[in-house]
């Protein structure tokens, strides 16, 4: 008998779970920053709390568990292990060091774990190898994902250890942590960290000569995103330019391509012709504010075309 889907189905249930549990105390996620290590180019936060009550997060949360073997293995994480998926988790960040040709990536989940338990179960649905470093011990899991219990964070790498090893050595402190990063913490300044979802995007060399060649010199730092989705979708953009000029060129370039966007037919044909023109643009001295939102009409509307077209 093949167990291979039964095994994909419990580790799918386990990260699933993950994503889906809430905490009667919310996180907003800064306090994973220390684990991340300096050079990380991207950090994308999730309220757990807040989003697990938002209609959005509900439709998709009913659709998971309309799969029979991803529902069974939820209940089975819960009896063999504990893990209550509606209180033990506070916050999701994922966090992306890109640097050409690799990507890194590394999830953090917050939360309240019985890591024997959780080790236990794990063992049941697939190969776990047990190493060490710099004494702190993590599993490789059928050789494609990684995971270590750190404080209380529960964070994984896909592929290879070698990127959580680098996050071990941050948190032994024999590496730099992103709390370091002057630019980094700067356009963290800048982002809403209490709502549903928040991002700091720090731009890699080729997006900030692009920018250059496209303005005329202009020089963009980076980027940070605040989103709801409570009552449709409510999204808060912030561009950090290194001058006023750079921003003042910015916020041209975004009005002309909104303009154009906005008649665009097959915006229209999704229903988003007229959240385009509701766009707003803002110039605040080095920075270049955008907003943009669903209504929960348009929100419906934009699902039902995506799932036609998909």
């Amino acid at each position: 008998m093949n167990k291979a889907p039964t095994r994909l189905a419990g580790l799918a249930a386990f990260l699933i779970s993950l994503m889906i549990a809430g905490t009667a105390s919310a996180g907003n996620g800064k306090s994973a920053l220390k684990f991340l290590p300096k050079d990380t180019m991207v950090v994308f936060t999730m309220n757990v709390e807040r989003v697990k009550q938002s209609p959005l997060f509900q439709e998709i949360l009913k659709l998971l568990q309309k799969n029979q073997e991803v529902s069974t293995a939820l209940t089975l994480l819960e009896t063999q292990t504990a893990f209550d998926i509606t209180k033990h988790v506070k916050t999701v960040v994922v966090g992306v060091q890109s640097h050409e040709p690799s990507e890194k990536v590394v999830l953090l989940v917050e939360g309240k774990f019985d890591s024997a338990k959780l080790v236990a179960f794990l063992k049941k649905k697939a190969v776990v190898k047990e190493e060490k470093h710099r004494k702190t011990t993590y599993y490789v899991i059928d050789g494609e994902l990684s995971l270590a219990f750190m404080g209380d964070y529960l964070v994984f790498a896909p592929g290879d250890a070698a990127y959580l090893v680098e996050v071990i050595d941050v948190k032994a402190g024999k590496a730099s942590s992103l709390k370091t990063n002057r630019t980094f913490s700067k356009l963290l300044g800048n982002a809403d960290t209490s709502r549903d979802f928040w991002g700091v995007f720090t731009f890699p060399p080729d997006v900030r000569k692009q920018f250059k060649t496209q303005t005329g010199g202009y020089d963009l730092e980076g980027a940070s995103v605040a989103m709801d989705i409570q009552n449709g979708l409510v999204t808060d953009l912030r561009l950090a330019t290194t001058s006023t000029a750079a921003a003042t060129a910015l916020a041209s370039l975004v009005k002309v391509g909104i303009s154009a966007a906005s008649g665009d037919p097959q915006a229209k044909a999704f229903g988003l012709g007229a959240a385009l023109s509701r766009m707003k643009v803002s110039q605040s001295k080095l920075n270049v504010d955008i907003g943009f939102d669903l209504t929960s009409a348009e929100l419906a509307t934009l699902r039902t075309m995506l799932k036609a077209f998909l």
